[in-house]
């Protein structure tokens, strides 16, 4: 699951919405109708905590443990157990472009 600021939200909508009309591929409009579709707006407590709608919570497969990952312009949301299978397959993967990065 994602997190964005409205306005980083609004940008990657309208940024969808452009890559659609150039798109050749099938099934965009479903794709798009699906993410935009299924955002939704959280407000923030005075603790800084969000609540996560069930719906979400049910697609992401949140338990009690998540990860919340800080990425450049959003945040990501994992049920941990999720969040500890996709590391150890990223790390057997991108061994070799991490090093290739790093020269």
């Amino acid at each position: 699951m994602f997190g964005f600021g409205k306005r980083k939200f609004l940008a990657s909508a309208i940024r969808t919405t452009n890559r659609r009309e150039k798109s050749l591929g099938l099934g965009v409009r479903g794709i798009e109708r699906f993410i935009l579709g299924s955002a939704f707006e959280v407000e923030i407590d005075n603790q800084g905590r969000i609540i996560i709608p069930e719906i979400l919570s049910q697609y992401g497969k949140f338990n009690k443990e998540l990860v919340f990952v800080g990425l450049i312009d959003r945040v990501e949301i994992w049920a941990k157990e999720n969040w500890d299978k996709q590391t150890s397959e990223l790390a057997k993967t991108t061994k070799d472009y991490i090093e290739e990065i790093g020269k």
